[in-house]
C-alpha cells in the first residue's frame, strides 16, 4: 500500500491500516519515498509513459515502442532494405492508428531509432530527445486527454508522487 501522509484523510487511511496490521502483529516494511529537485529527461520520459499507460489503461512498455516508431523512426529507405515492403506496409497500417502489433518488439529497433539519444551527452541528440518529448506531451494531450507536467509545472510534486514511482 502507497500513502501520502501530507494529506490528513491519506493519513488516516493509513494509521487506520497500521493499526489492522499490528493487531495481527504482521511483518511491515515500511519507504519514505522523497521527490526529487530535479530530474533528468530521461527520468521524465518513463514518469509520462506511466503516466498515460495508469489513464489509458495501455501498457507503458507497448507505448514507449510505439513512441519510438512514431517519432523515432529511421528513413523508409533503410527499414526497407531489411523488411518486405508488404511487411511494412502492414506495419505502417498498424502506427497509424497507434496500435501495437505482437512483434514489434522484434522488429522496433529496425523501424526507430534508440531512445539512448537523451544519455549521450551530446546537444544535438539533446534537442533531438527535447523535440521527441514534445511531440509525446502534445500527442497524449490531443489523443488521450492526458496532460503530462514537467519539473517546472506547478503541480509537478503531486503529479510525480503519483506517477513516478515506477
Amino acid at each position: 500500500m502507497k500513502y501520502n501522509l501530507s494529506s490528513s484523510y491519506k493519513l488516516e487511511c493509513a494509521e487506520s491500516y497500521f493499526a489492522k496490521l499490528k493487531e495481527k502483529k504482521a511483518w511491515i516494511e515500511l519507504k519514505e519515498i522523497k521527490v526529487p529537485h530535479s530530474i533528468d529527461s530521461h527520468r521524465l520520459y518513463w514518469v509520462w509513459l506511466n503516466c498515460i499507460a495508469k489513464e489509458t489503461g495501455r501498457d507503458k512498455n507497448e507505448l514507449h515502442y510505439l513512441y519510438r516508431a512514431t517519432y523515432l523512426p529511421r528513413a523508409e529507405d533503410e527499414i526497407l532494405k531489411i523488411i518486405k515492403p508488404e511487411v511494412w506496409v502492414n506495419i505502417k497500417r498498424y502506427l497509424a492508428d497507434f496500435r501495437f502489433f505482437n512483434g514489434m518488439d522484434l522488429v522496433i529497433d529496425i523501424i526507430s531509432e534508440s531512445t539512448a539519444i537523451s544519455m549521450n551527452n551530446n546537444p544535438q541528440d539533446d534537442a533531438r530527445f527535447s523535440q521527441y518529448l514534445k511531440e509525446i506531451r502534445n500527442h497524449a494531450r490531443v489523443n488521450f486527454n492526458v496532460i503530462l507536467l514537467t519539473i517546472d509545472d506547478q503541480n509537478f510534486i503531486e503529479f510525480y508522487k503519483e506517477f513516478g514511482f515506477i
